[in-house]
């Protein structure tokens, strides 16, 4: 069971700020942000089967990037 209280004061604006971004989006585009072509979900699956896991530095190291490609687009 989630329990606000676990979390410190970053960790609880961290959240509402994803809530504030992707809270009212319906799940078939999450679906398709989350599964975009050449994202984590999308180079495990083609790797390993659908069902694969997906390592943590596969997401770091695509969410890195796609952080860095906005910086320079502001």
């Amino acid at each position: 069971m989630f329990d606000s209280a676990d979390l410190n004061e970053d960790q609880l604006s961290l959240l509402e700020e994803i809530y504030e971004i992707y809270g009212h989006m319906p799940a078939f585009k999450l679906s398709d942000i989350t599964h975009e072509s050449n994202g984590p979900w999308d180079v495990a699956s083609r790797e390993y089967g659908f069902f694969a896991p997906i390592g943590n530095d596969l997401i770091r190291s695509h969410y890195k990037q796609k952080r860095e490609t906005a910086k320079k687009r502001k």
